[in-house]
């Protein structure tokens, strides 16, 4: 049940620490390596093709192109990553482009694993029951759940990330 044209919907962001198994750590980090990776392969795509065309590269092409490269034998594990995630790094970029454009922020960079840090989106699927997460190609990961997240709240998106200290954070976005 979304929001319509008739119907105000509110958001609101509820963060959690994650207590996940060591088997879902290394796949959260997965998931962090596998976002990296999708967002510097577009950002490296986007600025070949300006180079060679001089306009930017559909959104449609790099999705196709993105979608093509999980069946590519070098980079065949990409297909044990959540496709909404890529798609999601793809949609980041996106924006980041816009923004640059925008004059609202700079222009996009390659991301590092020592300089960024670890972090993911997925827009859809994730599921919050009785203090335990579900998010796709993972599995239930407990959390530590210190506020109930009210009735009639729906769960939009997810962001994970990893704090300094090696612990794993969710942010939740409800709407209400």
């Amino acid at each position: 049940m979304g929001c319509g044209a008739r119907k105000k919907c509110l958001r609101k962001a509820y963060c959690f620490r994650l207590e996940p198994s060591r088997a879902q750590e290394g796949g959260l980090a997965r998931f962090a390596g596998a976002r990296r990776f999708a967002w510097n392969w577009a950002l490296d795509r986007r600025r070949g093709f300006y180079a060679e065309h001089g306009c930017g590269i559909p959104a449609a092409q790099l999705s196709a192109e993105l979608t093509a490269l999980k069946q590519a034998p070098g980079t065949a594990w990409l297909a044990e990553i959540d496709s909404q995630l890529l798609q999601q790094a793809l949609a980041d970029l996106s924006r980041a482009y816009t923004n640059f454009f925008g004059h609202r922020a700079r222009f996009p960079r390659f991301e590092s694993r020592k300089r960024d840090q670890a972090r993911f989106r997925i827009p859809q699927r994730v599921v919050l029951r009785d203090g335990r997460l579900y998010c796709p190609k993972l599995g239930w990961i407990r959390v530590r759940q210190s506020q109930p997240i009210g009735p009639g709240e729906t769960v939009k998106s997810a962001t994970f990330k990893q704090t300094a200290t090696g612990h794993w954070q969710v942010t939740l976005v409800a709407e209400f």
